[in-house]
């Protein structure tokens, strides 16, 4: 009988550990880069000027961010916000007593543009962020 001797290198296990360590990074990496591309987009599409004009107001007089993104616990999800949009968003009762109607810009308008572009942003990010990792390693 013959016996098949193989040695066994260990410094491919040693990368595969570390990239599988990053893993929980890699997600929230990811979803930083969603979170970015659709502030961004909000920025430029809508609040630029065609609904509510907020490029000149990147800030508050309190120093607070009018459109930011946060991602959720555990890197699960993202979510953008803008406090401003919010005062626009189902309406505001106008000094004449009459109703504004909504403007749906987060829940409606955004929300299609992320859909609609969510797959070439996640491409983006595997691209970026991938490549990232392997000039690391």
């Amino acid at each position: 009988m013959r016996h098949i001797e193989a040695k066994y290198d260990d410094t491919a296990l040693k990368e595969f550990i570390k990239l599988q360590k990053s893993f929980p990074d890699l997600r929230a990496q990811v979803l930083g880069l969603v979170g970015s591309e659709g502030k961004r987009r909000l920025k430029e599409r809508l609040l630029s000027g065609q609904e509510i004009n907020l490029q000149k107001y990147p800030y508050d007089k309190m120093g607070r961010r009018t459109v930011q993104y946060t991602i959720g616990k555990g890197a699960q999800h993202v979510s953008i916000s803008s406090y401003p949009v919010n005062l626009f968003e189902k309406g505001r009762k106008l000094r004449s007593g009459n109703k504004e109607p909504g403007k749906f810009i987060l829940t409606k308008k955004l929300k299609n543009i992320m859909a609609a572009d969510l797959q070439g942003i996640l491409k983006e990010a595997d691209r970026k962020i991938l490549q990232e990792m392997l000039n690391k390693l």
